[in-house]
């Protein structure tokens, strides 16, 4: 699960681009991560004269003029590429690296980073999806669908405390080397509110003495055709009477 770092509230109706200079930390080592929604070619152009690295999807209809592919067998293309026309065409070249996402699909993913392996780039995006599984996460276990106040103080309020408290959540879960989900993490600790807290880790860490098989798979088909097999040795289907018989107990 991913960790927020920082937030910025703002009225559904703000297009999401607007926002993403004010999430932009001007650091080499970084690199900044973003969908489609926030795609502007003139963003690009400031970002790679900045030295601010990025890595985002292509959208379908973009205008793209291919410079030269890259031989690359760990993805399934690699090439640079300029993007627009006329005056909204990229300055710069960019990266073009076509890979799968988790779910098989091709995706067109462009940088402006030409030193990070194409691998690691496709993998870096892919590791985009834990934002939309936080997303997810925070909808279906917090109470952010539903506002208590309708005014700008109480929704930011309710907004900032649901953070902070996935946020411990999280700290507590990484600190006790737990291997569950943080949903179990979280239903386990409920049961340990007014307990000692060396008490919810050993619980935590408490390993069943026996396992279990699971549930097991009927095979009626081989039932039917042992059971058809008695009768026509034996010549008697007597048995098939006794309320003891039971044909999985062999």
């Amino acid at each position: 699960m991913a960790f927020p770092e920082q937030v910025s509230i703002t009225p559904a109706k703000v297009a999401d681009k607007k926002e993403l200079n004010s999430l932009i930390v001007e650091d080499p080592d970084a690199i900044h991560v973003f969908d489609r929604g926030y795609v502007d070619y003139q963003i690009f152009n400031d970002y790679t004269e900045r030295k601010i690295r990025f890595v985002t999807r292509l959208k379908d209809n973009a205008l793209v003029e291919v410079i030269s592919d890259i031989s690359n067998n760990q993805v399934k293309r690699e090439a640079i590429i300029t993007l627009g026309e006329g005056k909204k065409r990229v300055k710069h070249p960019l990266r073009l690296i076509e890979a799968y996402d988790s779910q098989n699909r091709l995706i067109q993913i462009i940088s402006n980073d030409f030193e990070t392996p194409a691998e690691e780039i496709a993998e870096i995006y892919r590791k985009r999806w834990q934002i939309e599984l936080f997303f997810k996460w925070m909808k279906q276990h917090f109470t952010v669908k539903h506002f208590y106040s309708i005014s700008q103080t109480g929704v930011e309020n309710q907004i900032y405390i649901a953070l902070m408290a996935y946020c411990l959540m999280m700290i507590g879960k990484r600190r006790t080397v737990s291997e569950k989900t943080l949903w179990e993490w979280v239903r386990l600790l409920k049961n340990y509110w007014f307990k000692p807290f060396t008490a919810f880790v050993q619980r935590l860490h408490h390993k069943p003495l026996r396992t279990s098989r699971g549930r097991r798979r009927i095979d009626y088909e081989a039932i039917y055709q042992m059971t058809e097999r008695q009768v026509i040795e034996t010549l008697d289907a007597g048995h098939l009477n006794d309320v003891t018989y039971d044909p999985l107990v062999l």
